[in-house]
């Protein structure tokens, strides 16, 4: 399928690192809910981020003129290029559960993003990262989703550009306290 068959607004399952074992691939979806809802509000960034950072592509938009994105040009990754998974946010009420227990966290670091910026002949600019800061891509498992597809063993419901900590690789500020459990990271 070509870039401009696809619509900027769907996305298409992907291939990560299976949180349990890194050498094992897991297929993920991305919720709709996130998609529209960040539409809806006028944020188009997270989810030009979404194909940048997640699908390692510019957004499929024929209006994207790919050459004048600006000096910075975006980091272009995937979850394979994550360089750790984590589980369990510290943070109250993510979806039915206390604490976000099931939740999953890819993190990627990225040098440069793209961001949602309209002048006449382009939709979108490239923006560097700020240093000490890492992109978290929030996973919520199929165990905890209703009307579960088999193939689809979880969904992208969030990014999220945070505070880093650490020279190389950058991981979450507070990652050890932050989140219930580290599954595997780069050293």
């Amino acid at each position: 399928m070509s870039a401009l068959s696809k619509h900027w607004l769907s996305f298409p399952n992907i291939d990560a690192p299976s949180a349990h074992d890194r050498s094992k691939k897991v297929r993920y979806g991305v919720s709709e809910d996130f998609v529209q809802r960040n539409f809806e509000m006028g944020r188009c960034s997270p989810i030009f981020q979404l194909w940048a950072h997640v699908f390692g592509e510019l957004p499929p938009i024929k209006s994207i003129n790919r050459s004048e994105i600006g000096p910075r040009s975006p980091t272009l990754t995937t979850l394979a290029d994550c360089i750790a998974c984590f589980r369990g946010g510290v943070r109250p009420r993510y979806y039915d559960e206390e604490e976000g227990d099931s939740l999953l966290v890819y993190v990627l670091n990225p040098s440069a993003t793209v961001v949602y910026e309209r002048t006449l002949t382009n939709m979108i600019t490239g923006a560097s990262v700020p240093s000490g800061a890492c992109l978290t891509v929030h996973v919520r498992p199929a165990k905890s989703l209703q009307n579960n597809d088999e193939a689809v063993q979880g969904m992208i419901t969030r990014l999220e550009f945070i505070r880093s900590e650490g020279a190389k690789p950058p991981l979450p500020r507070g990652y050890s306290t932050r989140y219930s459990k580290e599954f595997w990271r780069d050293s």
